[in-house]
């Protein structure tokens, strides 16, 4: 007997491990293109962020320009050139033209912010656009990999303005009796033609000749300023925006006991109001000329400076302007309260403080803090050369700021 048995049916089975390859592949493909689309949008952002570095250097120096110029546009132009060139964007100079600036006035809106006005009179305010495009000097942003899919190139577009403000400013300067020294950084070295202090290792004093006399009229540290505030003075001058500017002088309170140096009785403040705020700048330097004329006693308080020019500027500023300390010392902290503390109050009065150290001696890790909690900057000046160039630097820069 034969027997049927059922025909059995062939299955054919992919194999596993061709379909793992083909999904890896496909994974692989996606990932290389997310990791290719991600190094292009990396550099796109950079390319963003140094165009704007850029556009504002380049608004900040024309605005500043403008202002020392009187007004000359071609000059703003020149300078806004100039600075956008020593940028780099994608590896290029990022190169302005002419029209690429603009002129006007800006004026503050209800709700803070603030309005560039095209071709008002007199020009104020400078509004530079940067782009990077083809149909630009600068070219475009060349991409590394979008090319492939497509896309060759990326423009990136910048619009920065810069305004002239109006400005009210107080010199707040040290004149305790280190400014008297020569600018070597020693204490108790005084320069050629002042006579020696003779002072013993405590700091007490056998002889006052040198104590008791006044800056030398050259090569004193008092001169070196003086000098250098009369660059500062001789550029804020010369503005079309120009300045308020208020003069305070600050060391430490002595009093000076029976007999002592032959000056029985005689009391020196820590602080002086040597000129309020206003524009009579031959007041200014002649106030710092006569201190020149004056031995100085006292230490550093710094902070009792501060304060006296946060005064001047609440009891005499305009709710309008923008309020600024310049202080100045070529030496330590070493009596009054915290610094750091008077700059908080400044703060909150709205004042800024850009500080300057004079002489590798000075403080400067104070002054940077200083500068820092109100939002202001720090300049270091190891020189009188240095020293003159830091305050000409402000000259240029103070009534100047971005508003887009």
């Amino acid at each position: 007997m034969v027997r049927n048995f059922p025909r059995c049916k062939k299955t054919i089975m992919t194999h596993p491990k061709g379909t793992m390859l083909v999904f890896v592949l496909m994974l692989l493909t996606i990932i290389l293109a997310m990791v290719v689309y991600s190094v292009d949008v990396a550099f796109m952002q950079l390319a963003r962020t140094e165009l704007r570095a850029a556009v504002d250097a380049a608004a900040k120096a024309a605005a500043g320009e403008l202002s020392s110029s009187n007004g000359d546009e071609s000059k703003a132009i020149e300078a806004g050139i100039l600075v956008a060139s020593k940028n780099e964007v994608a590896g290029t100079p990022l190169i302005l033209e002419e029209t690429d600036f603009e002129f006007g006035q800006s004026s503050e809106q209800l709700d803070g912010t603030w309005k560039f006005i095209a071709d008002a009179t007199p020009f104020t305010t400078v509004r530079v656009t940067g782009l990077k495009s083809a149909s630009t000097k600068s070219g475009p942003v060349n991409l590394f990999f979008a090319p492939v899919f497509g896309n060759k190139a990326f423009t990136p577009q910048s619009v920065s303005v810069a305004s002239q403000f109006k400005q009210e400013l107080v010199l707040v300067i040290d004149r305790s009796h280190s400014m008297t020294f020569d600018d070597s950084g020693i204490n108790w070295a005084y320069p050629a033609g002042i006579p020696s202090s003779d002072v013993n290792n405590d700091g007490s004093i056998n002889s006052t000749d040198a104590f008791l006399s006044p800056p030398h009229p050259t090569n004193s540290r008092w001169a070196q300023l003086s000098r250098a505030v009369a660059t500062f003075i001789s550029t804020v001058k010369k503005r079309n925006v120009t300045p308020k500017i208020a003069l305070v002088t600050w060391a430490s309170e002595r009093g000076v006991g029976t007999n002592e140096y032959n000056l029985t009785g005689q009391t020196f403040p820590a602080v002086i109001r040597d000129q309020d705020l206003g524009k009579n700048f031959d007041s200014i330097m002649s106030s710092i000329y006569d201190r020149g004329t004056q031995y100085m006693l006292g230490h550093t308080n710094l902070s009792a400076g501060i304060d006296e020019g946060v005064a001047v500027i609440v009891e005499q500023a305009s709710l309008d302007s923008k309020k600024t300390l310049i202080v100045m010392t070529d030496g330590e902290w070493n009596t009054g309260r915290d610094p750091v503390d008077a700059a908080r109050s400044a703060k909150a009065m709205g004042i800024v403080i850009h500080t300057i150290t004079f002489l590798d001696t000075a403080d400067q890790a104070t002054m940077i803090d200083v500068a820092e909690v109100t939002g202001g900057r720090h300049f270091h000046a190891s020189n009188a050369t240095e020293l003159e160039a830091v305050f000409n630097e402000l000259a240029h820069t103070l009534p100047v700021a971005l508003i887009q």
